[in-house]
């Protein structure tokens, strides 16, 4: 039990510390010349082709990054997170009349939003936790969504902590898909 804890608070610690540099990445005023993730960002966003997007990152820091880059691209954003309580339901609202191209996400949207108005959700860093990431890709993917697929994106560093984890939560969900499906467990 106490090396189960240990490994958790490590492995906590190292993702920490990648997202930790995304304080420094909010700081700088152009921050796509900092992280490949702004640069990706851009890429994808023109891909989009004007279409309303959901992005979602567990830190401030890399929302107020990203802010930076989509208000550099032109884009109204709103943000739905702990510390904008007063507006939060306006931009929420603005966001599904269409008036608002972007809606920043972070642990507060998990929960009880419902944005089927829109089909894409940029995870800008991961949530390690199977079903809060199921949770929050629910917010688009609604029954009374207008559209037939949603799209979701993961900006993920190459060679990274990050990139490695991913693929052992990719591995560890299969798996409970197979035990899960089979009916024997």
């Amino acid at each position: 039990q106490d090396k189960k804890l240990k490994g958790a608070q490590l492995l906590y610690n190292l993702l920490r510390i990648c997202d930790g540099k995304m304080e420094d990445w909010a700081k700088t005023s152009k921050p796509e010349d900092v992280s490949a993730k702004g640069q990706a960002l851009i890429d994808l966003v023109r891909s989009l082709d004007n279409e309303q997007i959901v992005v979602y990152s567990t830190y401030i820091d890399g929302l107020l990054a990203c802010s930076k880059i989509l208000k550099g691209m032109g884009k109204k954003l709103g943000f739905f997170s702990g510390m904008n309580e007063a507006r939060r339901d306006q931009h929420i609202q603005e966001f599904k009349e269409g008036k608002r191209d972007v809606l920043m996400l972070t642990k507060a949207g998990q929960r009880g939003l419902n944005l089927e108005n829109c089909r894409n959700l940029i995870m800008l860093n991961q949530l390690y936790n199977a079903s809060a990431r199921t949770q929050l890709e629910g917010r688009i993917s609604r029954i009374t969504s207008k559209h037939k697929n949603i799209f979701i994106y993961n900006l993920i560093a190459s060679n990274s902590v990050e990139e490695n984890v991913l693929e052992l939560l990719d591995q560890r969900e299969t798996i409970s898909e197979y035990i899960n499906t089979d009916g024997d467990n």
